[in-house]
């Protein structure tokens, strides 16, 4: 029975100090990642992935009407006109 101290109060010195070092200051919201300036560098990762996932709908819907044969009139991506010279 003896033999059997050692690691059970191994295992809940472990738990214990689990708790009081990590799930509390978290359940308070004093984590590490709760920082103010990680948590407003991961508000402008945020605003970045919603321009980036706006910017990649709408050149899906762009490639989609490019597909579906209707004409694209935007000057950027028409052809030029080139005037012949008829000497």
């Amino acid at each position: 029975m003896t033999e059997w101290w050692l690691p059970a109060g191994t295992a809940v010195a472990a738990v214990a100090l689990t708790y009081f070092f990590c799930l509390r200051p978290m359940r308070r919201g004093h984590c590490a990642g709760n920082q103010p300036s990680q948590s407003s560098k991961a508000q402008e990762l945020d605003q970045a992935l919603d321009r980036a996932h706006h910017e990649l709908a709408r050149l899906r819907a762009d490639a989609h009407q490019n597909m579906s044969g209707t004409p694209d009139t935007s000057p950027m991506t028409r052809a030029p006109i080139l005037k012949e010279d008829h000497r």
